[in-house]
């Protein structure tokens, strides 16, 4: 199979000449992006185009002020979507996660604190550290993480399932 361009995105808003972290998903033949997680902000694929759907702007609270980023697509596992995001202060990433509802697509839970994972410390650049995918390993009832380390090499870590949401609903 080849990777063809389709089209870029043309949204309902002003975007800027740099613009990442989209994260993307489908249900239901209808396709999804949600744009940012604080405010949180989500558009959806229809024949007229990109729409914004009907959200409310959660304005996510966490441990210090920096931008909250998307960092891997929605996953559903039970009637939730699992979206990773991450934060750099002082050169420093911080990773949580919310825990978006299945039906009317609204933040339901999410970590008001980063959640302890570590690097190797050692490669291209010292101590940086990002989560870049997730997949749910139903059969094992575990969610597998994968994440770039110092910008030199790759690794995954797993949850157990229900200990993560615990995580994410009782921060």
């Amino acid at each position: 199979p080849v990777i063809e361009y389709w089209q870029h995105p043309k949204l309902p808003i002003t975007t800027g000449p740099v613009e990442k972290n989209w994260c993307f998903f489908s249900e239901r033949g209808i396709l999804y992006l949600v744009y940012s997680l604080s405010p949180y902000i989500v558009f959806y694929l229809d024949k007229e185009g990109w729409r914004p759907l009907d959200v409310d702007p959660v304005k996510l609270e966490w441990f210090h002020d920096s931008m909250i980023c998307n960092s891997t697509n929605p996953i559903l596992i039970d009637n939730y979507y699992l979206l990773f995001f991450h934060t750099k202060e002082s050169g420093i990433y911080s990773h949580g996660a919310v825990l978006i509802d299945k039906e009317t697509k609204q933040i339901v839970h999410h970590t008001k604190h980063s959640f302890s994972l570590k690097s190797s410390g050692y490669g291209l650049h010292k101590d940086i550290f990002y989560v870049s995918g997730a997949v749910y390993l139903e059969r094992e009832n575990l969610v597998q993480v994968y994440y770039g380390d110092c910008d030199s090499h790759a690794g995954y870590f797993q949850w157990n399932k229900d200990e993560l949401f615990d995580k994410i609903i009782n921060p």
